[in-house]
Order: C-alpha cells, then sequence, then structure tokens
C-alpha cells in the first residue's frame, strides 16, 4: 500500500489495538466510547463473523479473501495477524468457538494486552453485545452447556423492549471493558505509542422486521457499525463514512508499514475519502455455519450482496429463485415463534427482506444500476477461494450454543 499522506505519522505510534465489540449496532454505541475519539460511520462487510473478521484482518472484500463461514480459513500471507515485523495477537474470552481457526491462531499462545510486547497489532473479540447480551463472564462460561443463545431469545420474544434493554447493558458492558484495555496500555505506558479502533464486526437485529439476533436479512441495522479512532495525538478525519477494508490501510498508515499485498481500502487520515462500502451474507450450498453437511432443510445456497453509503443502500438476494424458497421456511419460523397474532401481523415485512431480489434502504446517493455495476466490479476483482476445514465437535457445539447452527 503507498502511503498517502506520511504527515500523519508526528508521533512514534508503533503499535495497534483493535477492540471488536461482535454485534454492536451504532445506534447503541455507549457515550462513553464516542467520547473517547474520532467516531465515524462504518459499513460492515458482512453479517456475520468469520467474514467479517476476515475482511479486517486482511482489507481485502469477502469474494476476495473468500472466507464466508466458521470452516473457511484466512489466507495465511494475506492476514495482519501474521505480519513478521509486529508481536500480533488475537485474543477473545472463549477458547475455541471457531474463529481462532478462521484467523489461522492458536488459543494455547494467545497474548492477552497487558503481556504482548511491542511492537504489537493485538486484536480482541468482545462478546458481551452478542447473546446472551452482558452475561460473558467466568460464571457463564461454567453453565454456558445449559443452554444456547436460542433459549436465551426465546425468553425475549414477547416483549422487544426487554430484548433492547438486556442489549443496551451488554453494549454498556463492553464500554467498560474497552476502558479498562484503555488502562491497561495507561499503566504500560503504551497509550501515548498505540492506534487504538474500538469497532465491531456486525450489527444486530432487536425485533425490526419481527427478526432478531444477525446473519440474514441482509438490512441497514446489521450492516452500519460504529468505528471509534484514539490517536495519541488526538488526530480526526474528515472522512464520514469507513469500512472493514480500511483498517488495515489505516494502522499501516499511523504505523508507517506497507502492507506486503495488494488491500481494497484507504486510510481513515488519507486524503481520499470512500464514498460506498460493500456488505455479503453468503451462506454456501448444501452447508451450514459450521458444516459441508447440512441437514437437509438447510441444503441450498442464500446469497446477498449489497452497496451503501451515508444515507443508505441496495441489496440484491442472487439466490435462485428455488433457493430462495428453501430459505423462507427458515425464515417463517424465525418470525412466527412464538405463535402471536402480533407475530402473525409482523411476519410479511420480515418474509419480504428475506425474499426480495431487490431492496433499497433510505436514499442511497447512487442508483440500482450504479450499485449492480460496482457491486458486479467487486465481484470479477477477486482473487482467492479460501482453505476449509471441518470444525471439532467441542467447536461445533460451542458455536451452537452461540446461535450459528
Amino acid at each position: 500500500m503507498e502511503r498517502t499522506n506520511s504527515e500523519y505519522t508526528l508521533s512514534m505510534v508503533t503499535n495497534a489495538f483493535i477492540f471488536v465489540s461482535d454485534a454492536l449496532r451504532r445506534d447503541y454505541l455507549p457515550e462513553s466510547v464516542r467520547r473517547r475519539g474520532d467516531a465515524v460511520k462504518t459499513i460492515a462487510s458482512s453479517t456475520i463473523t468469520p467474514t467479517a473478521f476476515s475482511t479486517i484482518c486482511s482489507g481485502v472484500e469477502p469474494p476476495s479473501h473468500g472466507v464466508r463461514t466458521f470452516y473457511y480459513r484466512l489466507d495465511r500471507n494475506r492476514n495482519l495477524l501474521g505480519l513478521d515485523d509486529y508481536n500480533t495477537s488475537f485474543w477473545q474470552l472463549i477458547e475455541s468457538g471457531g474463529l481462532y481457526d478462521v484467523l489461522g491462531q492458536d488459543p494455547d499462545s494467545k497474548q492477552p494486552l497487558s503481556e504482548i510486547e511491542p511492537p504489537f497489532i493485538h486484536v480482541e473479540r468482545e462478546l458481551s453485545t452478542h447473546a446472551p447480551y452482558a452475561q460473558w463472564d467466568d460464571e457463564y462460561l461454567t453453565k454456558r452447556k445449559q443452554g444456547s443463545a436460542g433459549d436465551f431469545f426465546e425468553q425475549y420474544l414477547d416483549d422487544w423492549d426487554d430484548l433492547r434493554a438486556a442489549y443496551r447493558a451488554g453494549a454498556e458492558e463492553a464500554a467498560e471493558r474497552f476502558e479498562t484495555r484503555l488502562e491497561t496500555l495507561a499503566d504500560r505506558g503504551l497509550l501515548d505509542d498505540t492506534l487504538v479502533i474500538f469497532t465491531s464486526d456486525h450489527g444486530e437485529l432487536l425485533g425490526e422486521y419481527g427478526e432478531w439476533s444477525h446473519s440474514s436479512p441482509l438490512v441497514p441495522e446489521l450492516v452500519d457499525v460504529p468505528t471509534v479512532f484514539v490517536h495519541p495525538d488526538g488526530r480526526e478525519s474528515a472522512t464520514d463514512l469507513f469500512r472493514h477494508v480500511d483498517v488495515l490501510p489505516t494502522v499501516a498508515d499511523v504505523l508507517d508499514f506497507e502492507v506486503p499485498w495488494r488491500t481494497a481500502g484507504v486510510s481513515y487520515y488519507a486524503d481520499e475519502s470512500p464514498s460506498t462500502g460493500y456488505a455479503e451474507y453468503w451462506k454456501p450450498s448444501n452447508a451450514t455455519a459450521t458444516s459441508e453437511a447440512a441437514p437437509i432443510h438447510r441444503r441450498y445456497e442464500y446469497l446477498v450482496r449489497s452497496l451503501w453509503d451515508v444515507d443508505g443502500g441496495w441489496a440484491f438476494n442472487q439466490s435462485s429463485l428455488r433457493d430462495r424458497l428453501n430459505h423462507l421456511p427458515i425464515a417463517a419460523h424465525r418470525l412466527l415463534w412464538p405463535p402471536s397474532p402480533a407475530n402473525l401481523l409482523r411476519a410479511p415485512s420480515g418474509l419480504r427482506q428475506h425474499f426480495s431480489a431487490v431492496r433499497r434502504f433510505g436514499n442511497p446517493h447512487f442508483s440500482r444500476e450504479e450499485a449492480e455495476a460496482t457491486v458486479a466490479e467487486i465481484v470479477a476483482d477477486a482473487t482467492t477461494d479460501a482453505a476449509k476445514s471441518e470444525l471439532s465437535a467441542e467447536q461445533r457445539e460451542q458455536l451452537q450454543q452461540l446461535g450459528y447452527l
């Protein structure tokens, strides 16, 4: 990556800390985090964790890195966690769950922020905003085999307000944990040497369209996420739109190194600013989130690609008509359970989001034809197909508890 404006490296910033609050949508960003730095609207590259994290770590669009779900593997030659000149680490509370394998990391050798030595690039996944909201602690991890994310949601499906309150509590808990990380950097004397990025992998549905959780349908609530930059110099940017593909170019710009592969993004501090962001959700044919061997009722492909700007976007369901019809019973079950008059009234709106071939959201500053052309260019630029490997029984169990099966 060529540097666009070297004057931005005024202080000796040698480290980067990327804090990713899983499933945090922008309208629930705690004010305490917003006040910490420079906040910007961000387009998530996907509505599912493995695809989004792979974009953050590679700086390339999902069609190029090829990671569609948890049994895909990000190319180790295009992964910031494999950069030779930095100590790198990925850290999350749970020991497994599949994401370590996606990113090519060994959970047994993970390092917390308190231990990793400079110069470093440290990525942390925070789970307080992932169901079950605000319950990710040692006590929950001990008991977690007793239930799943689905069990958690069932207790709230009759009252969306209670679900949103629980989610907001999770967002505040994530903010508190973020503050402890900043304190860790300060206590180690590293805060003035570290670019800190607070962001999210995707959003969350909290009753909109009669839906809950994430993955699908691909709607604004799942792709509009926050990013907050805490730069040692307090520097801000005129950019009003950020994307997952811009994370790595920004880190490289501030830390003053060249990414050894071609990225699709631009630095947040560059003179140029992106006008649109790409997002997709792709459930591979005949597969689940964790295996290529899907049960018969899930043997279909579901693919939605989209393009967004600061005011809206277009989403294109590129699944075949047959596959969309096969997806409808899964969507209908979620929308109609538990049976109630309210759910029956909401279901048509939700089903349209899942089934419609083309959807327009908000007031995008580009036409449908322009969106289709840009999406086609991004797909045509794909340069790799990610490797795959089956998950262990333990990993599948953990992902099932997280709601991915």
